[in-house]
């Protein structure tokens, strides 16, 4: 699965803790599993969703030893779609005009219409051996902890996973975001900012909070700075590979989205210019050592989601034993970021001024 080999990408939710899991977990998975057709949506925007045992498009043979290994719950969520191509839609509807209009009905929009409706009648009936149906499969853990890892970046099918994870367990995942972890954690509000400054997005796309932590990385590895006390330990991190700023207002006297490619891109002029201006970092190439664990990863601080994310290598050992190691490696990452976030604001944010990030 996604999360068990390779490089990992997790956008999380919370969710309730538990204490340990059930057999039960493994029947709702079942009974909201892909090959029972759950639909939701209308018309063209209607998607059928549903759980799989692994990432196998066909997969569902749940099984508690397979789902289950200790604190994690691993499982995979489908999405299919049939989306029957406009040009076969246009080619098909004009084979009907004709077939109508050489039976001596005439070329109006009337009989155009009924022309189409022959033309999806006939293709719906050629789409079910599914030469359109295409399937989104996403790998998925639930940590027992009270988080559920999605393994894909991008929203596009996060609220039907939203969706049917409360029919099947009567609960609502919550996205994690800047904001929630510092709530979480304690951190009852940021300083009154006054007038908006120019490095704050107007945008609800972005985050206040995400954004002011992404601009303190990018700054205080400019200064040569590269440890920080988070939780009680050390931790080493830098700025590597990758730096993404964008203007956060929409104007034509700004200019828009720089990509930095570099080994350690702060020390770039141009990107020292970019900070200056008052663009906002949206997507951070980040590596972090927290004692002996090096972590790879890219960040974007707005939605709190974590991609590329390379873990520290497990000791060999039966197959099992690593996997486990992985997933407990995936959340001590996960805690790390999450009180490196909560450390700058409960130490930093004080000693800032509404001016930082210069004018834009």
């Amino acid at each position: 699965m996604g999360f068990l080999s390779g490089q990992v990408t997790v956008r999380r939710y919370s969710v309730p803790a538990v204490e340990a899991f059930q057999e039960d977990v493994i029947d709702r998975l079942r009974e909201y599993s892909a090959d029972k057709r759950t639909m939701i949506g209308e018309g063209d925007k209607a998607v059928e969703i549903g759980f799989l045992s692994n990432e196998d498009y066909l997969a569902t043979n749940f099984s508690f030893a397979k789902q289950v290994k200790g604190e994690f719950l691993l499982f995979s969520f489908r999405v299919t779609k049939t989306k029957i191509p406009a040009k076969d839609i246009k080619a098909q509807a004009r084979v009907e005009l004709e077939a109508l209009v050489a039976g001596g009905k005439p070329d109006i929009p009337r009989i155009r219409k009924e022309a189409r409706e022959n033309a999806m009648a006939y293709l719906e009936e050629r789409a079910k051996d599914g030469r359109w149906t295409t399937h989104a499969v996403i790998p998925v853990v639930w940590d027992k902890c009270g988080e559920l890892w999605y393994g894909a970046s991008a929203h596009t099918h996060g609220t039907a996973f939203e969706t049917l994870f409360e029919r099947a367990f009567g609960v609502r995942p919550m996205e994690v975001t800047p904001e929630s972890v510092a709530k979480a954690n304690g951190v009852k509000g940021l300083p009154d900012l006054g007038d908006r400054p120019a490095w704050l997005a107007e945008s609800e796309a972005y985050s206040e909070w995400g954004n002011r932590f992404a601009l303190w990385l990018a700054r205080t590895a400019m200064a040569g700075e590269d440890t920080v006390g988070v939780g009680g330990e050390e931790v080493t991190f830098m700025v590597s590979n990758k730096l993404v700023m964008d203007c956060p207002k929409e104007s034509a006297s700004h200019t828009g989205r720089d990509t930095f490619k570099h080994d350690v891109p702060v020390r770039m002029p141009e990107v020292k210019e970019a900070v200056r201006l008052g663009k906002m970092p949206t997507s951070i190439g980040l590596e972090l050592v927290a004692t002996e664990d090096h972590y790879k990863c890219v960040l974007d601080p707005h939605r709190w989601v974590v991609t590329g994310l390379s873990l520290p290598k497990a000791e060999d050992g039966k197959k099992a034993e690593k996997e486990m190691a992985r997933m407990f490696a995936i959340r001590r990452f996960l805690k790390v970021l999450d009180q490196f976030l909560v450390t700058y604001l409960v130490e930093y944010v004080g000693d800032e001024t509404d001016a930082e990030g210069g004018d834009a």
